[in-house]
């Protein structure tokens, strides 16, 4: 009976070092479409070490913004070119955040969360800037392991719009490591 648990749990021991990722933050690119909207404070990935980095960025707000949110994500994969992968989803953020409607916008909050201030329902009227802070590439790796992301590099597009007009852009680049 022991032997038996204890080969249990070298099995479970190994299919989890199997599923070991390490996500690399590459590059990241912001853009501002509308400045009377908002404007970039900053946009850049940190470096701790060898491997370890993080990615912060802000957007400074010059109008509050109420309602009539949308949120676009795509995972673009590059394979001779780059091409989408597995999600592109729209979002209305003011509904999203009463219901949680939505579970793949749901996980990508769950990954911002404690370095982020988008995490309410609107309006944003009080916010002065739009931030994600020291968003560790470590921290990204633990949470998405049991996720289909296979050894390569990856794009995530982002784009925010306020009354059906994109305001602001982000595009961040990473690389799956398998460790």
């Amino acid at each position: 009976m022991q032997l038996t648990c204890l080969l249990q749990i070298i099995c479970l021991l190994n299919i989890n070092y199997a599923n070991l990722k390490l996500i690399n933050f590459t590059n990241i690119t912001c853009e501002t479409m509308d400045t009377t909207i908002s404007t970039i404070e900053y946009c850049y990935i940190g470096h701790v070490n060898e491997l370890k980095n993080y990615m912060s960025l802000r957007y400074a707000l010059r109008k509050p913004i109420i309602k009539d949110i949308g949120f676009h994500l795509q995972l673009m994969i590059r394979s001779n070119g780059w091409k989408p992968f597995l999600y592109g989803i729209d979002i209305d953020m003011c509904r999203f955040w009463k219901s949680n409607y939505n579970a793949i916008a749901k996980l990508v909050f769950s990954l911002l969360e404690g370095h982020t201030n988008i995490n309410h329902s609107c309006p944003y009227k009080d916010e002065k800037y739009i931030f994600i802070d020291n968003l560790m590439n470590t921290d990204i790796s633990r949470k998405i392991r049991g996720l289909p992301f296979g050894k390569g590099l990856y794009a995530l597009n982002v784009e925010w719009s306020w009354k059906n007009i994109s305001r602001v852009r982000a595009k961040i680049y990473f690389e799956v490591l398998k460790v």
